[in-house]
């Protein structure tokens, strides 16, 4: 049930219905050329994907009270193939190239009233459900990607590095859209899921495994990603790719982990672990303007755990104590800014920042049988 008092619509119920059928397959060829060290991978994804969703909901802010009803249905199919080139250069060192598509499925808003635009103009007249009924845009991403792969110093080091480049038509991001309002100059804002024309995302991914003794392991990841929205349109033409930024996407990422283990001979092995990751800001919306009020700042994080496994008295049990967050770091998990009221004769209103904390240092004790 969605109560929304300003636009005179409540006790609002919706139901939804959705079903995917998909089939895929791929297939790994070797040419019987340069020793057989070139493979060509093929294959594809076919989607299919139904919605159906209705909404009852009563109409209050005039008399008389009348039920205010609809129901949405579509249905959306894509076909995504895909292709890899690898080249084993050496026993143990793989270069690659890859072409990638993906399709993610369009759906419908069970919030949405009046218009359902990225914009935020807002059109004021009778209230309305045509921007539930309107369904968002499938989303379909082309991506291509080379890479290496390589092992060294008897398999010690293990060393991994991808480059990438991504378009994604139609990019669905979750906005604060206004919709019709029964009074005029008032907006109601919603967050619905909107299009976005396409989003342009480059980056790089690193990451290395090394045995540094024959207990010991350092493992290191680092992400680094730059994305954009380009060709935005608002529904006067207007390019407003400039006032959007991708959200949940941090430019630059750190994990790294130590990892031993003690041979403790009858009683097991006894597994130490420690990681240690660091995020950098990111914003929780895409509306550049709202910035100041969804940004979840850079922050890091400590876990660890000690674990004795490998029992031969008691084969598949372990013993696990772990603790994550360890310093207590204090940080937003995502933060919604609040939504911008313009009422007559008082002006624009800002409603207050909604923050969720992510979880403080956490303890506890694990108990597992394998069988």
């Amino acid at each position: 049930m969605l109560f929304r008092s300003l636009n005179g619509v409540t006790n609002r119920f919706a139901e939804v219905n959705n079903k995917s059928y998909a089939i895929f397959g791929q297939v790994t060829l070797t040419p019987p050329i340069w020793e057989d060290r070139l493979h060509l991978t093929l294959g594809g994804r076919y989607s299919e994907d139904k919605r159906l969703a209705t909404v009852d909901s009563v109409l209050t802010n005039t008399p008389p009270v009348t039920p205010l009803d609809a129901t949405g249905k579509a249905k959306f199919h894509s076909f995504k193939p895909a292709a890899t080139l690898a080249a084993d250069i050496a026993p143990d060192v793989n270069l690659y190239a890859k072409y990638a598509t993906a399709f993610r499925s369009g759906g419908f808003n069970v919030r949405a009233i009046g218009n359902n635009d990225i914009t935020y103009n807002t059109v004021n007249g009778p209230v309305t459900l045509s921007g539930f009924t309107t369904p968002f845009k499938p989303e379909n991403i082309t991506s291509f990607e080379i890479g290496f792969k390589g092992a060294f110093f008897d398999r010690r080091l293990r060393i991994g590095l991808a480059l990438y480049d991504s378009t994604v038509k139609d990019a669905q991001i979750l906005n604060i859209a206004p919709n019709q309002a029964p009074t005029p100059g008032l907006i109601a804002p919603v967050r619905n899921v909107t299009n976005a024309g396409k989003m342009r995302a480059r980056g790089l991914e690193f990451d290395a495994q090394a045995l540094l003794f024959d207990a010991l392991r350092l493992s290191l990841n680092y992400s680094y990603f730059d994305g954009k929205y380009v060709d935005t349109l608002d529904t006067f033409g207007n390019n407003i790719s400039k006032t959007l930024i991708v959200p949940f996407s941090p430019k630059n990422t750190i994990n790294t982990a130590l990892d031993y283990d003690l041979d403790l001979g009858s009683p097991g092995t006894l597994s130490f672990h420690v990681g240690y990751s660091w995020v950098d800001d990111v914003a929780s919306f895409p509306d550049r303007a709202q910035i100041p009020y969804s940004v979840i700042k850079s922050h890091s994080l400590v876990n660890g755990s000690i674990s004795l496994g490998d029992i031969p008295a008691i084969p598949g049990l372990d013993f696990r104590l772990w603790g994550r967050n360890l310093t207590d770091t204090k940080y937003f998990e995502s933060v919604v800014p609040g939504p911008t009221f313009t009422l007559p004769a008082i002006g624009q209103i800002v409603g207050d920042q909604l923050g969720f904390f992510a979880e403080p240092r956490t303890y506890g004790v694990e108990i597992r049988y394998r069988f």
